[in-house]
């Protein structure tokens, strides 16, 4: 608790607490904010009560199609039976989406997103590997995709790997 004390000092450029042989006290700045302070706690407390029981509206959660597809069925149908009045939109598309000109309100993406003043979570790790046939027949060549997709790792590797690509998709599930 005394680092999320410190980083929040830091952050508000005060000094709320003086540490003491019997713990810690308010200091003035301290004590002149706990009425500020206990007022976000109602405020935050009373959206919660309103939000748990009262989602709704549209949200858009851009991702690719093989997000959508593979994992997020079951749980994004668990969301429309918890909030009914939430109305989901799936632009599926591997393209990058302006999430500052609410092209999307969230964004599950394949790659990080650098630009803007956004939250960025990573939520979990995917593993790619290349296969060829047995037999050699294989030696044809990769299927990459298109240039709205050059951000991918794996198309990185795919150019990088110097092999020829025979054939490009727009879409991941390909």
């Amino acid at each position: 608790m005394s680092r999320q004390i410190e980083a929040l000092e830091r952050a508000i450029g005060l000094v709320l607490f003086r540490k003491s042989l019997d713990g810690y006290r308010l200091t003035d700045e301290g004590r002149g904010l706990v009425p500020r302070a206990e007022a976000v706690e109602s405020a935050v407390q009373a959206l919660g009560a309103t939000t748990s029981s009262g989602v709704e509206g549209r949200v858009r959660l851009a991702t690719t199609e093989s997000i959508a597809m593979h994992l997020l069925t079951r749980p994004l149908r668990e969301l429309q039976d918890r909030f009914p009045g939430l109305r989901l939109e799936l632009p599926a598309s591997s393209s990058a989406v302006d999430l500052l000109s609410t092209e999307a309100d969230v964004a599950l993406r394949l790659v990080r997103q650098q630009a803007g003043n956004l939250s960025v979570r990573k939520l979990g790790c995917l593993a790619f590997a290349a296969y060829r046939d047995a037999d050699g027949a294989g030696e044809r060549g990769f299927i990459s995709w298109m240039s709205g997709m050059a951000d991918l790792l794996s198309v990185r590797w795919i150019k990088k790997s110097g092999e020829p690509v025979v054939m490009k998709a727009s879409s991941l599930s390909v």
